[in-house]
């Protein structure tokens, strides 16, 4: 969740005329509704040209007149280049404001929201905010529509509207309610909403209650139908271990991206981004990332080690139960969860205050330590999620599933509480033994992360979720986009797992590296250079033998 960052922008008095559409339903009503009248202007810097009106029939009776009353916070959202939305919001452009009249009883503001988002470097990836598509335009409502604020109390339930121009491009959302070119919800419906501007694919996928409308500006209806079939596997097996799907429509946009992926999920819609088409499986690195977004249509919380963490150990365990994974994929699951924990293990802070990929995989880890003990006292995480949810999509809380855990055994809550409260890392290997797998850890001589990145792959950046390469030296052999399938015959998920490999190789020798590079399988000879030895470092090769009780206890509900 992002937190609103307050700014106040100062507001004429003024007056809007909007004939109200035809509609069975609700009917457009500005003199009773908080209005948004936004213009999509594809100018040098694309801008949406917003006009806000507020009725003081809108506003809670008693609400003063007064401007100093009112506040505009806009989302704050985690730029390299950027403090927030809120730096992208300008007010009063010279070239709308004489539109602006004086009027009793309804106050207007005219501001402007420039769409170079993207070009600021959003933390949280570009899912999350205003982007290009292939067609045209991908809008997040918070970007352009603001909280507003009464005497500092934030209202996001105020009745308002959306009237959204987006010229000759089609629009599809499902934020709030149709009305003829308008949509009608509270202020929040309206904010944490997708909008998609222009032409694309869809497909229609319907599961009990739930109807998923899967779109792409970038692949066709074809090419989408194996992820409309994982949406609809995923989200019956999720309603199998955690209960009825929210009854909801929401939007499911998977664009492309020439770099990386991402995943997130904006009030009910979300959106994906792939340098890859969509496939079936929920084990595959964009497959994981859906089977973990749709899993959130579940599990919401107020702490990020439940909301994110049990959710990346939730998309773990329904992946292989879409995939009826083997005892050994089972196991390289959960090495590759090992491998995530470590590259983040190095943090003192305890789990319950963590933030970011920590908190994704501790909280994965302290998960499947849970389960294990759970499962030896006939329960199991799944279980004690189901039974703290609130249902229809309205996730829980800490304390929920704290009184869930506590209902089951005491002491299994106190070894929650210790779990996510020690600073010193969880010990995943025996968490692993308890559950009944094998291990093995040989030492061998590899090198420094830094030596395996910049001096050997020749690389500056790559992706902390598969081996994707982001950045790259002049001299190296790989490209941006890079995908590493294998490097001498090993399967390869993670950029650290390479150092196995190549740690054995001889200097001056090549080893074949098999990326995916646009779309088609390569193989790329590696050369492996002479580096001192301070570039070495002493590595354990940790191996799980496959346990099939273990595997099979971890896969069931």
């Amino acid at each position: 969740m992002r937190l609103p960052l307050a700014v106040t922008l100062l507001l004429v008095a003024g007056c809007a005329s909007t004939p109200a559409p035809r509609s069975a339903g609700l009917q457009s009503d500005c003199a009773r509704r908080i209005c948004f009248h936004a213009q999509l202007l594809e100018t040098e810097v694309p801008r949406l040209r917003v006009r806000l009106t507020i009725p003081d029939a809108a506003l809670p009776a008693g609400t003063s007149t007064h401007a100093d009353t009112l506040q505009y916070p806009f989302w704050a959202e985690a730029f390299r280049g950027a403090s927030g939305y809120v730096d992208f919001v300008h007010q009063d452009a010279k070239d709308f404001t004489e539109s602006s009249t004086r009027s009793e009883g309804m106050r207007t503001l005219n501001y402007e929201v420039t769409l170079d988002h993207a070009s600021k470097g959003p933390r949280h990836g570009l899912d999350e905010v205003p982007h290009r598509t292939a067609n045209g335009w991908l809008l997040v409502g918070r970007a352009f529509i603001p909280i507003i604020k009464i005497s500092g109390a934030l209202q996001p339930s105020l009745a308002a509207e959306l009237h959204l121009d987006t010229g000759k491009l089609p629009l599809t959302t499902l934020a709030g309610e149709p009305v003829s070119g308008a949509r009608i919800g509270s202020i929040a419906d309206l904010a944490h909403a997708l909008y998609y501007v222009g032409p694309h694919a869809s497909l229609r996928v319907e599961h009990g209650a739930t109807t998923v409308h899967v779109l792409s500006a970038s692949f066709t209806q074809q090419q989408l139908q194996p992820l409309a079939t994982l949406v609809k596997n995923t989200l019956a097996q999720a309603e199998q271990v955690l209960g009825p799907a929210p009854k909801r429509s929401r939007l499911l946009i998977y664009d492309s991206q020439p770099l990386g992926f991402a995943g997130g999920v904006i009030g009910d819609d979300i959106t994906l981004m792939s340098s890859t088409p969509p496939d079936a499986s929920g084990l595959s690195a964009m497959g994981a990332v859906v089977v973990h977004e749709l899993s959130h249509l579940w599990l919401k919380a107020d702490a990020p080690w439940l909301s994110e963490g049990f959710n990346t150990y939730l998309e773990m365990v329904l992946g292989l139960q879409l995939d009826a994974a083997s005892p050994k994929r089972t196991a390289r699951a959960l090495l590759r969860l090992h491998s995530k924990f470590q590259a983040h293990a190095q943090s003192a802070e305890p789990l319950a205050k963590s933030q970011g990929l920590r908190a994704y995989s501790a909280g994965a880890v302290a998960a499947f330590c849970l389960d294990t003990r759970l499962r030896r006292h006939g329960s199991s995480v799944l279980q004690t999620l189901r039974s703290a949810l609130h249902g229809d999509g309205e996730g829980t809380t800490v304390q929920r599933y704290f009184d869930s855990v506590q209902a089951v055994s005491p002491k299994h809550a106190q070894y929650l509480r210790q779990l996510i409260n020690q600073e010193q890392p969880i010990d995943m290997q025996a968490c692993l033994r308890e559950a009944g797998f094998q291990l093995t850890s040989e030492p061998y001589d590899g090198y420094t992360l830094r030596a395996l990145v910049v001096d050997v792959l020749k690389i500056t950046g790559f992706s902390p979720q598969r081996a994707e390469i982001f950045r790259t030296k002049p001299d190296s052999i790989f490209e941006i986009g890079d995908v590493i399938v294998s490097v001498d015959g090993a399967a390869i998920d993670l950029i650290p797992q390479i150092d196995l490999v190549v740690a054995k190789a001889k200097p001056g020798s090549r080893v074949p590296v098999v990326v995916q590079r646009k779309g088609v399988t390569t193989t790329l000879q590696l050369p492996i250079p002479t580096l001192g030895p301070k570039a070495r470092q002493s590595h354990q090769d940790l191996q799980l033998q496959y346990a099939p009780d273990a595997a099979a206890a971890l896969l069931s509900p």
